[in-house]
């Protein structure tokens, strides 16, 4: 093991640029290939005999309960990540290894209970995320397969980030791609062939995500940089906090995911009823919209956890310069990736709706087209944030990253999603339903504001650090 924290200190020295290019790009394609689960299933069910309108409007709805997994799985997985960074940085090889044992069993635990709702409360918890009538069977029917493969399912996204901060981001990027290979593979049998509809998808879903977990399980027998007891396995806070403190700002945005998912689709069940678009169609375009969304936020969250390592080595050995080229580097990659999205939801809205399936409605392209010019119109400013907040976090400015996550959703786009709508409904009627959607524009730009805010309170505080490797660098603001 001392060998490779030696090695690791390669992370304090030469090219920057270099060391995010081998980190980003397995970050960038593991995480784009574990978006493909539900992606691929949408696909495959949207072009099937049930339709886009009701295929992607039953996976829409569920996925919100798969993101609520995820938030549990990156609060610990991301956390330990870095603080496991930290740790190589002060040359510490005990702490990340125990904070690692408590955490996987502790991700363990929270998905049986999260499994045990599942299976108790399936309809409230649909219809309370927009089932309608035309959905819920199917939506139900998506559920209850993938509920028997939530551990697996948890287990693995918190291992993948562990993996990848171990300076192993090649075999998190071979797990994950096996993965997504193998649920296309399953897909194209069970729905396409076969013709399973949207049981079979979630068949595929699961078994594939089972497979990954099982080789990422493997990794944990011989790891780089820490080791796996048995007796840490219990659950310790003492260990878990520092894991939970440093991840606290991906639950958060992952939760925030679920609250917009929540309140979207309260306001389209109440204006879309009030429209001659109904409530199905805005339910599937936002479907659609969201799985765009997390293939950009997915290349930007890779490029940020790629300079994770990076960002943790260097605070935890001082390192601040170097720790301010990094962020120069994640911004610049980060806005690229954004603008070039923006481009290319504007010119082509109709063609990324096809790719989930044509309808032969014209009020289904009429509507999605101006959900995807809209709500993807400020993308850059949200890659902006989504990089922010793990650069925070990173770094260990946990508050911060949680504060700006948290702001965003809540603070900037709720409030004003509930009131716009309101407003023009009163003003013309039908109209609420297409004034929904400008909420976005006041939430993007209000978080990159903070965003900016307090970039710059966290540079200021960085200039004042004058440290040795070993010190407390996780200060608050």
């Amino acid at each position: 093991m001392s060998d490779t924290i030696t090695n690791n200190k390669a992370l304090g020295e030469g090219s920057i640029g270099k060391h995010l290019l081998r980190f980003a790009l397995p970050s960038i394609a593991s995480l784009i290939l574990a978006s493909l689960y539900t992606i691929t299933d949408q696909i495959f069910v949207g072009n099937s005999r049930l339709g886009p309108e009701i295929g992607n409007g039953a996976i829409g709805i569920v996925f919100p309960l798969l993101v609520i997994t995820q938030a549990f799985s990156y609060l610990l997985g991301d956390g330990c990540a870095a603080f496991l960074s930290i740790c190589q940085g002060r040359n510490d090889k005990v702490s990340g290894g125990k904070s690692i044992s408590s955490c996987l069993n502790l991700t363990l635990i929270i998905s049986l209970i999260l499994m045990a709702i599942y299976f108790i409360f399936p309809e409230p918890l649909l219809r309370l995320f927009g089932a309608t009538d035309m959905t819920i069977k199917s939506a139900k029917d998506y559920l209850f397969i993938l509920t028997f493969f939530i551990p697996a399912y948890m287990l693995q996204n918190m291992s993948n980030p562990v993996v990848r901060s171990d300076g192993h981001p090649n075999y998190s990027l071979l797990t994950t791609g096996i993965g997504a290979g193998l649920n296309i593979l399953l897909d194209l049998i069970f729905v396409r062939f076969l013709h399973w509809g949207i049981e079979g998808a979630a068949a595929a879903t699961g078994i594939s995500m089972f497979v990954s977990y099982i080789l990422l399980t493997l990794y944990f027998i011989r790891p780089k940089t820490f080791t796996i007891k048995w007796i840490d396995l219990i659950p310790h806070w003492s260990v878990i906090k520092p894991a939970v403190s440093l991840g606290l700002s991906s639950f958060v945005t992952q939760m925030s995911i679920v609250v917009i998912n929540l309140v979207t689709n309260i306001v389209i069940v109440k204006y879309g009823a009030l429209s001659i678009y109904g409530t199905v169609i805005p339910i599937s375009a936002l479907a659609i919209e969201s799985k765009w969304f997390s293939i950009i936020a997915n290349i930007v969250v890779g490029i940020s956890v790629g300079a994770q390592p990076i960002l943790g080595y260097n605070m935890g050995a001082g390192k601040i310069d170097r720790v301010k080229k990094t962020y120069r580097l994640m911004l610049f990659w980060s806005m690229l990736v954004g603008i070039i999205a923006t481009l290319f939801f504007e010119i082509f809205p109709k063609e990324t709706m096809l790719v989930f399936g044509n309808s032969d409605d014209p009020l289904y392209w009429e509507y999605g087209v101006v959900l995807i010019r809209v709500f993807l119109g400020t993308i850059s400013l949200s890659m902006f944030m989504k990089m922010t907040t793990i650069f925070f976090q990173a770094c260990g400015y946990f508050k911060p990253a949680a504060i700006i996550s948290l702001s965003r959703d809540i603070l900037f786009f709720v409030p004003w999603v509930f009131l716009i709508p309101f407003i023009a409904e009163n003003v013309q009627a039908g109209s609420g339903i297409y004034a929904m959607l400008y909420s976005i524009f006041i939430a993007d730009g209000a978080s990159a504001i903070l965003c900016l805010i307090f970039t710059f309170l966290v540079f200021k505080k960085m200039n004042q650090i004058k440290v040795e490797p070993k010190e407390q660098l996780t200060e608050e603001l």
